[in-house]
């Protein structure tokens, strides 16, 4: 008695079994299956006919019905009949023909491809070198960071170097622990240059392992006093500045008008931190002297794990030594706490959500890219259905029947990922340029062999996954027999259907995005900066190096730069300000209500701090809203502020802040009178929160040490046009002093806007160029459509039916099609919104305008798309139709 295998082997098997000979076949292999079973048992029978699947698309219907037959179990091995060479060659001689012959088909599926894999190429080629690789550094897993923080809050700060140095004493779970802030000199040259830079204790480059490429690094004793004055250089500076002179070790640089030695040059890449500071070209040794400070916190703190330790222990024993410090010194430590992370956290925590989000976009890209190929090879493949059909009756194997539409599809494939590539490699080369996206980690950013190969690799795979949707369809001789003149067989149009289904229901997905990305860039562009940018120009001058960079010499030159420039004409206003909002440092104090004793709990504040001179809120446009701003420079007079609305709205609620009293700092610090309130201004973010600030006249300073200072000049006229006379008027005053930034703050408002811009750009394109590849899909199978039902809409006119009526079935299928896609694409996207929460501003992810405009979009191409097909089938001539019969 036969024992057949179990039914969804057999349908396996079956769905691999010519047509014509399905029914017959089976019964032969249940027979086989039966004896198999009886002499090896459940496993190996199995096992035997589900390989028969296999043997089947690699062998003739003929050959394969013929040797199973004569050989029966012993013999089934015959079933498989290897491909020949020359009949492989045979093949692709075949398939390149046919893309020659049909170039514009070649060509937009080769572009639709490759657009496709660029941006899948482009942003995973990202995702690798920022998300996934490790940082540059040898043991980089090992590395931390350690920031000092409120309590209860989420920001990560800078430390004190007297807690630094506690840290480093008493900690066991860390190799090595150093400590580093930025710090920038004027290069003596013909034209004096600011070069970014940085101090750090002695261990840096033990810590991180890092050799360099001439010379030696830092010893202990080079740190002592920080009288030695000695100078690591980076590689680009080296290269750029001394022409890499291979005798440049033991030469003599000045920095900030001081004599400095030239003890080492680092290895070319060689870049750290990466997440602050980062575009640092120079090192020098750092001291804390014999006083370090426990208030003052201005140093990162990064350290070494020792071996056999987790990030866990590390912490927790961080967290416990800071918790000792805040008890033996609560009036600096008892509102902090520390926080200990994985270096790379602070690298790529910004870039994660953004580099994620696009990620996303890109995938969808690729699928709707491949769905309108595989569109595209479907409804060429059917123009040829009768030759496929005619060889298959001729008794052409079905080897011979599918392999030419895989290498087709297999040289489309790897075309798609050389256009692929060649698109990517120049978008790469132009994002790791972009400074003003501040992309982490930019010199990693390129390509490589392996890359270049793994690229080709699922460009191939695409290709095949393509094909196999036309290679494996059914045919056989009776489909020529089925098939009427002028005629093509109605068995694809399922699968056209879905995929056009799929590609309207990625385009809304993406038009979406677009959509939330498009209004949330709307809302930000719409946000008061709180200064007037137009009309605004702004320079940044570091005095390190000059005379001027003596606290004594500051307020002479500072009057003597505004009284010239206020003197150019068309100059209304000018002022000085120790940062400008948006573009420079934010520096912060902690606050409390100087009316009031100076609280033990947690009534204090923390506030963001400027020094300005007297007439820079009219020259930056900043509004006072109650009281006056500074008359004069208040040198010598008592201490006295300027509160932003949003600090006063904190500390004197519901009352007039004028006339109140304002602590910076400690218990034993000045109390400041608020003399006048002042408008709200956006400090490091233009989408961030706006923080309490307070403003301090230039008589005043706090921070008479920093030589690095801002000037605003307002202007009725373009203010661009005034750079050239404020450069003079700066050089001829300060002559030694390099200008570090010379722009409108109509640029620095949109450098704000630029990566939100630029993510928007990206999404949007994205989206469009899926709103068209799917219009032409739609545009392909309805198009298909109208030719597969010639004959009846000439029925349908013949018999009295209107051209608007025959009209209106072609876009009925066209409005059910785009309609499944959009119920797809709704839900899709939905779900996938969450990926752009971190981009938005003020926009719901849910947003109903960008879903209801998602769908118009789709519509609108839908219908544009089947407009002409819709034409054609209403103008059908029956009379026509009988003549071709």
């Amino acid at each position: 008695m036969t024992q057949p295998p179990p039914r969804w082997a057999r349908w396996i098997v079956g769905r691999t079994l010519p047509a014509d000979d399905r029914t017959r076949l089976l019964v032969e292999l249940d027979e086989l299956y039966t004896v198999r079973l009886a002499r090896r048992g459940r496993v190996a029978a199995l096992a035997w006919y589900l390989r028969q699947s296999t043997s089947f698309l690699l062998t003739g219907a003929r050959s394969r019905a013929a040797d199973g037959v004569r050989g029966g179990m012993t013999h089934s091995h015959r079933w498989v009949r290897r491909a020949s060479a020359a009949e492989v060659m045979q093949d692709l001689r075949y398939a390149l023909r046919s893309l020659r012959r049909s170039p514009v088909f070649s060509v937009t599926a080769l572009l639709t491809l490759g657009l496709g894999l660029a941006g899948a190429i482009s942003v995973f080629t990202l995702v690798d070198r920022i998300l996934l690789r490790p940082l540059p550094y040898t043991g980089a897993d090992r590395l931390v960071a350690i920031f000092t923080t409120e309590r209860g809050a989420a920001n990560r700060g800078p430390s004190a170097p007297a807690n630094m140095l506690d840290l480093q004493r008493d900690a066991r779970t860390l190799t090595a622990m150093t400590a580093a802030h930025p710090w920038s000199a004027t290069l003596a040259a013909d034209e004096p240059r600011k070069v970014a830079g940085l101090k750090a204790t002695w261990n840096l480059f033990d810590m991180l392992r890092a050799a360099p490429l001439v010379g030696r690094t830092w010893h202990a004793g080079d740190s002592v006093g920080g009288e030695t004055h000695v100078v690591v250089l980076g590689y680009r500076l080296w290269q750029r500045e001394f022409g890499g002179d291979p005798n440049i070790l033991g030469q003599a640089i000045t920095l900030n008008a001081e004599p400095y030695s030239v003890i080492g040059v680092t290895a070319e890449g060689f870049a750290f931190p990466p997440f602050w500071a980062s575009d640092a070209e120079l090192w020098v040794p750092l001291d804390f002297g014999p006083s370090p400070s426990r208030s003052a916190q201005f140093v990162r703190i990064f350290g070494r794990m020792r071996p056999g330790t987790t990030l866990e222990g590390v912490s927790a024993e961080v967290t416990s030594l800071f918790d000792r410090l805040a008890d033996a010194y609560p009036r600096a430590n008892q509102y902090s706490t520390m926080v200990v992370e994985p270096l790379r956290e602070p690298v790529v925590s910004a870039a994660r959500p953004v580099l994620l989000s696009l990620l996303g976009a890109t995938i969808l890209l690729l699928l709707v890219a491949v769905a309108n190929v595989a569109n595209l090879m479907l409804g060429r493949a059917l123009t040829h259905e009768r030759e496929r059909a005619l060889r298959s009756a001729l008794g052409a194997p079905r080897r011979r029947l599918v392999a030419p539409d895989l290498l087709h599809a297999a040289l489309l494939g790897l075309g798609g990922g050389v256009v692929g590539l060649g698109v990517a490699a120049l978008a790469l080369h132009v994002l790791a340029g972009e400074t003003a996206l501040a992309i982490p980690r930019p010199e990693e950013i390129g390509m490589d062999g392996a890359l270049v190969f793994t690229a080709l690799g699922a460009a191939l795979t695409v290709g095949l996954a393509v094909g196999a949707v036309t290679a494996f369809r059914k045919s056989g001789g009776a489909t020529l027999i089925r098939v009427g003149v002028g005629q093509t067989p109605s068995g694809a149009g399922p699968i056209r259907d879905a995929l056009v289904v799929a590609e309207v229901a990625m385009a809304i997905m993406l038009l979406v995005g677009a959509g939330l990305t498009v209004r949330s860039l709307v809302r930000q562009a719409a946000i008061d900066p709180g200064v007037r940018a137009a009309g605004l120009l702004t320079a940044t001058i570091d005095l390190a190096g000059t005379p001027a960079a003596e606290a004594e010499h500051q307020l002479p030159l500072f009057r003597q730069v505004i009284d010239r420039v206020e003197g150019i004409p068309r100059v209304t206003a000018a002022g000085m300000v120790s940062h400008l909002p948006l573009a420079g440092d934010v520096w912060s104090s902690t606050l409390s209500d100087g009316d009031l004793p100076f609280p033990s709990g947690g009534d204090r504040r923390a506030g963001v701090e400027r020094v300005i001179s007297p007439n820079y809120l009219a020259a930056s446009g900043v509004p006072i809203l109650a009281g006056r701003g500074f008359a004069s420079w208040e040198e010598g007079g008592p201490p006295v502020v300027l509160v932003n609305q949003a600090l006063a709205d904190v500390l004197w609620p519901g009352t007039n802040a004028v006339g109140h009293r304002l602590r910076i700092g400690g218990p034993d610090d000045p109390v400041a009178e608020v003399i006048g309130v002042v408008g709200n201004v956006k400090q490091a973010s233009l989408v961030g929160a706006v923080a309490p600030e307070f403003y301090v006249p230039y008589g005043q300073n706090p921070f008479s040490w920093s030589t690095e200072t801002s000037l605003a000049v307002r202007t009725a006229d373009n203010p661009a046009m005034l750079a050239p006379a404020v450069r003079a008027v700066i050089r001829k005053l300060a002559p030694g002093a390099p200008i570090t930034a010379l722009r409108t703050m109509d640029d620095i408002v949109e450098e704000q806007l630029y990566a939100a811009r630029t993510v928007t750009a990206v999404v949007a394109v994205f989206a469009v160029f899926a709103l068209l590849v799917s219009g032409l899909g739609l545009f392909g199978v309805i198009g298909f459509l109208v030719n597969q039902r010639r004959r009846e809409f000439g029925i349908r006119l013949a018999v009295g039916a209107t051209p608007a009526a025959v009209a209106r079935v072609v876009l009925g299928r066209t409005i059910l099609l785009v309609g499944v896609g959009a119920a797809v694409g709704i839900g899709g996207g939905a779900a996938l919104t969450g990926l752009f929460g971190n981009l938005l501003y003020r926009i719901p992810t849910h947003d109903p305008a960008a879903f209801a405009g998602a769908i118009l979009g789709v519509g609108a191409v839908g219908i544009a798309a089947a407009w002409w097909p819709a034409r054609r089938a209403a103008r059908t001539d029956p009379a026509g139709l009988l003549r071709e019969e």
